[in-house]
């Protein structure tokens, strides 16, 4: 089980995404499709976060233990499948495991709300927003938000959040209303 957390674990181990819940006043001047976009950002940012959160508190600080255990060709003693048989008895142990299963299962259902939401159109600036910040929890890694980006990684995000009408301080904002 080396790989439960799948495509995930390169989207990076930082905390993401809070719900942000939109006020009363913006919902009132959306359309019903709109609303329902709102709400599915909320949910879906909300198991993003916590899905990382349960990665980064009890995944990956075993992670090092793990991959030691399961790859030390240095002892000689053992074969690879006992190895690995002890690596994977200490990701039970550990809650390695049962970590990577509560996070993937909560990717999981963030990703058949993410292909519905997708499948709703947009009306609205709130609705397009509530799309594009869904979009940057779901496919961007965490990292881009403090550190340097590529070049054609800055320009997209630019791209989208002026097409969505999204300032770019809004873009970065959502991660750290997570970790507030």
């Amino acid at each position: 089980m080396t790989n439960l957390l799948n495509r995930r674990a390169a989207l990076g181990s930082i905390a993401a995404a809070g719900a942000m819940l939109a006020a009363p006043a913006t919902i009132a001047l959306t359309g019903h499709s709109d609303v329902e976009l709102i709400a599915l950002d909320a949910k879906i940012r909300d198991l993003v976060a916590t899905a990382r959160r349960i990665a980064e508190e009890r995944f990956y600080p075993f992670e090092d233990q793990f991959r030691e255990i399961a790859c030390n060709e240095a002892s000689g003693l053992i074969s690879a499948k006992e190895r690995w048989d002890l690596a994977c008895e200490f990701g039970r142990e550990s809650g390695r495991e049962a970590a990577a299963e509560e996070s993937n299962a909560l990717w999981d259902e963030a990703d058949g709300l993410f292909e519905k939401l997708c499948a709703v159109a947009a009306t609205t600036p709130a609705g397009r927003a509530a799309k594009v910040r869904t979009h940057l929890v779901m496919t961007f890694p965490n990292d881009w938000q403090n550190e340097p980006v590529e070049w054609d990684v800055e320009k997209s995000l630019m791209l989208l959040a002026e097409l969505a009408g999204v300032p770019l301080n809004e873009i970065s904002l959502f991660v750290a209303v997570a970790e507030a």
